[in-house]
This record gives structure tokens, C-alpha cells and sequence, in this order.
């Protein structure tokens, strides 16, 4: 399983009508780490409420960018972190 950020979408001007400014995906798994996935995500994030690293998971390969999972009292959907908290993968 691949985690991917993706900042130009317009393929460098190609595509003028794209009206997301980034995209992060999975790509490139299988069932198997899709199961491990949901289960990582029932167990540690809802059941025991702790954040995850997706990075951090051993069927993950990083290519670029980190996604951590949380639970919040409010709906954030995705925010980045600041630029001095970021480091290159």
C-alpha cells in the first residue's frame, strides 16, 4: 500500500479545469492490506481512541507526505501541519 500526496493535479497546466489544490491517496494494495487497514483503524482509533501514523504501519510505504488519523470532538476533515513541523520523507 502506497500513501502518496499529489500538489498539482493540472499535470503542469494541462488540466486548467481541476478544482482540488492536492489529492492524497492509497493506491497499489491488495485486499489483505486493506483488511489490515480497516482493522487498524477499528482497533486503535475507535476502540482505544489513539491516533494513527500511517507511515508508521509496516504495510505502508510513504512516498512523499505522512496521514495521521484522529478523532476529534469537531470535524477538521484534513489540515497540514506547519511548514517548520514538516520533514521530507
Amino acid at each position: 500500500m502506497k500513501l502518496e500526496f499529489l500538489d498539482d493535479l493540472t499535470d503542469g497546466g494541462k488540466y486548467v479545469n481541476v478544482v482540488s489544490e492536492g489529492l492524497i491517496r492509497l493506491f497499489d494494495f491488495d485486499k489483505h492490506q486493506a483488511l489490515s487497514l480497516k482493522e487498524v483503524i477499528e482497533k486503535e482509533l475507535l476502540d482505544r481512541q489513539q491516533e494513527i501514523s500511517l507511515s508508521s504501519l509496516n504495510f505502508v510505504e510513504p512516498l512523499n507526505c505522512n496521514l495521521t488519523l484522529k478523532l476529534l470532538s469537531i470535524n477538521q476533515g484534513i489540515t497540514t501541519a506547519k511548514k517548520e513541523d514538516l520533514s521530507v520523507i
